[in-house]
């Protein structure tokens, strides 16, 4: 494409408003809250979060913190995921639901007296996120069970 002499000299006028943004020397960064204020924040906001917790994992090397979401295990409670902490309203405890996730219950003591149960997608996303391990004989239990619950979920439909 080749431009033609009339267009060459061509310049774009620009008219300045009230809502052009700042130039990048203008902005300090005094005005944005630094990482480890906003780390600060949330981490407040998920304390006021009953049904989240952090448990200490041996990551490699080292302890690290890793952050869960419980749900009650009364019946016709919302499931929440584990790691996201997302609840659907069609999911519910002591439905057909609830055998589309992976239940582990901790009745370790790291959450005081009373156990809590978590719902993760499938055995090898708890795997990862609390780097544990699972046998392969509840990966195929939990396999049968997920693909029987999906089979009659979807003979409703």
């Amino acid at each position: 494409m080749t431009i033609t002499s009339e267009y060459a000299d061509f310049q774009p006028v620009y008219k300045q408003d009230d809502y052009t943004l700042a130039s990048e020397s203008s902005v300090t960064s005094e005005t944005s809250p630094t990482k480890k204020k906003q780390r600060n924040y949330m981490d407040a906001y998920l304390l006021n979060d009953k049904s989240y917790h952090k448990m200490t994992r041996n990551g490699g090397s080292s302890d690290e913190k890793v952050g869960v979401y419980s749900t009650s295990t009364t019946p016709g409670s919302s499931i929440r995921d584990a790691i996201t902490g997302a609840t659907s309203p069609m999911y519910r405890v002591g439905s057909i639901y609830e055998d589309l996730f992976f239940k582990v219950c901790f009745a370790t003591g790291e959450f005081g007296s009373e156990p809590k149960t978590m719902f993760f997608d499938c055995p090898e996303q708890y795997e990862r996120h609390l780097n544990a391990n699972v046998s392969q004989t509840i990966k195929d239990r939990w396999t049968s069970k997920f693909a029987s619950a999906r089979k009659l979920l979807e003979g409703e439909q």
